[in-house]
């Protein structure tokens, strides 16, 4: 299958989690996809950090013969506020608290009034869990 751009970006922003700089032709054997023909690996790459730079992500700058790019500011940094109606709101705090009943963690529990970034780790556990729960079958 091949890889997209936006796949490739995921890459990157996991990638710039634990690094600040990179450079394509230096650090393109860190990155795993697939690409046909191969010699566009890095091409592809390229496409990936110019499209995060126009979002203001990363800066490309010159150094030692080579492009390399670095995050303006760490990635922790960055919030994002996800609107949501009220009728996903009221679904995603059913999940929770089912979740959360079954464990019987009341301290957990979602309040669909105020979806907050804990609601939404919540919500990854639970996929994770579900993930996990389909590999094994």
């Amino acid at each position: 299958m091949e890889t997209t751009i936006l796949q490739i970006k995921q890459k990157l922003l996991n990638y710039f989690l634990t690094e600040s700089v990179i450079c394509p032709k230096k650090h393109i054997h860190v990155f795993d996809y697939q690409c046909d023909p191969e010699e566009l690996k890095e091409n592809l790459l390229i496409v990936a950090l110019e499209d995060l730079e126009t979002q203001g992500i990363v800066k490309k700058f010159q150094a030692a013969n080579n492009t390399w790019w670095a995050l303006t500011k760490p990635l922790a940094m960055y919030e994002q506020t996800v609107p949501i109606n009220f009728q996903t709101a009221i679904e995603m705090s059913q999940v929770i608290n089912e979740y959360c009943e079954g464990f019987k963690n009341q301290s957990e529990l979602c309040d669909h009034l105020n979806i907050q970034e804990k609601d939404l780790q919540k919500m990854i556990i639970i996929i994770e869990n579900l993930l996990a729960q389909t590999k094994e079958a």
